[in-house]
C-alpha cells in the first residue's frame, strides 16, 4: 500500500515538471516572436515525453434505468430437452369414497387351515313347539298315580235354574281319584292339598242371562255373570285353594231366572285338580 502511494506521488511530480517546462517554452517563445520570425523552431517546439498513464478511476454511480424498448416478439424457441424426473411427492389427502362397484363373481374355495372359532351370534327366534315329552318323575308339585287327583266334567245341553239349585255336569271327562259325582254335581275332598278350580259356559242368546257361583261347603268362592242380552259370550273364572278331607265344592246358579247355553260342541265345563299335598 505504501509503494504505491509513492508511486503515485512520483508520477504527479513529473506531470507537473513537464507541465512547467512546457509553459516556460512558450514563454520564451512569444518574446522571441517580435525580434525575429525567421525562426522557425521557435514557432514550434519539440513534443515532450507523455505521461504514464493514470489508474483507472473508480466506478461511477448506477445511471437511471432505460425505457423499455419496443420491439416485435421473437421466433418461438426450439424444445429443449426432457428434464430428469423429479422427486416423488408427498402423498395427497384422500379423496371422497367412490360409489359401490357391483358385486365380484364368487371366487373358488380356497384352501387353508381351520380358523378359530367366533363370538357367540345374536339369539335367533323362538323355534316352533315341539312335541310333547313322556311324563316325568313324580314330585310334590306332581303327586305320585296313587295320589293323584284331577276331574273335568261338561254338558251337552243348556241349563236354567233358580237361587242356590246345585249344576250338574253330566258327562265326565276325566275324574282321577273319582273325587266328582256325575250325578250330584259335587266334589269331595279326600286328599288334604292345594286345589285348582275352573269354570267355563257360554251365554244364552236370549233375556235369561247367566249367574254361577263355585261354592266351598256353601260359602261363596267366586261368581261368573253375564249381562250382555241377545248375545252369546263365553266367560270362565279360576281360583286356588286349601281343601281338607271331606270338603265339598260344587257350582250353582247365583239367583232366579238364569241360565246358560251348550249342545254337543261342549261350551260349558267344569274341571279341578290337586296341585300338591298338604
Amino acid at each position: 500500500m505504501a509503494s504505491m502511494v509513492k508511486r503515485k506521488m512520483t508520477v504527479m511530480l513529473l506531470v507537473v515538471l513537464t507541465l512547467w517546462l512546457l509553459s516556460s517554452h512558450c514563454v520564451a517563445q512569444e518574446e522571441l516572436k517580435g525580434a525575429s520570425s525567421c525562426c522557425s523552431a521557435c514557432s514550434q517546439g519539440t513534443p515532450g515525453v507523455p505521461g504514464i498513464p493514470g489508474n483507472p478511476g473508480g466506478q461511477g454511480p448506477t445511471g437511471p434505468r432505460g425505457d423499455t424498448g419496443i420491439g416485435l416478439p421473437g421466433p418461438k424457441g426450439e424444445t429443449g430437452e426432457q428434464g430428469r424426473k423429479g422427486d416423488q411427492g408427498e402423498p395427497g389427502i384422500n379423496g371422497l369414497p367412490g360409489k359401490l362397484g357391483p358385486a365380484g363373481r364368487k371366487g373358488n374355495i380356497g384352501e387353508g387351515q381351520k380358523g378359530d372359532q367366533g363370538e357367540p351370534g345374536i339369539q335367533g327366534p323362538p323355534g316352533e313347539k315341539g312335541q310333547k315329552g313322556h311324563p316325568g318323575d313324580a314330585t310334590l308339585a306332581t303327586p305320585t298315580p296313587s295320589s293323584a287327583v284331577a276331574f273335568s266334567a261338561y254338558r251337552t245341553s243348556s241349563a236354567t235354574g233358580d237361587v242356590g239349585d246345585i249344576i250338574i255336569f253330566d258327562n265326565i271327562e276325566t275324574n282321577l281319584g273319582g273325587g266328582y259325582g256325575s250325578q250330584s254335581g259335587v266334589f269331595t275332598c279326600s286328599l288334604p292339598g292345594v286345589y285348582f278350580f275352573t269354570a267355563s259356559f257360554l251365554s244364552i242368546n236370549s233375556a235369561t242371562r247367566p249367574f254361577l257361583q263355585l261354592v266351598k261347603n256353601g260359602h261363596l268362592i267366586f261368581s261368573i255373570f253375564d249381562n250382555h242380552t241377545n248375545y252369546h259370550h263365553q266367560s270362565s273364572n279360576s281360583v286356588i285353594i286349601v281343601l281338607v278331607p271331606g270338603d265339598k265344592v260344587w257350582l250353582r246358579f247365583g239367583s232366579n231366572s238364569r241360565g246358560f247355553y251348550s249342545s254337543s260342541n261342549k261350551y260349558a265345563f267344569f274341571s279341578g285338580f290337586l296341585i300338591y299335598i298338604t
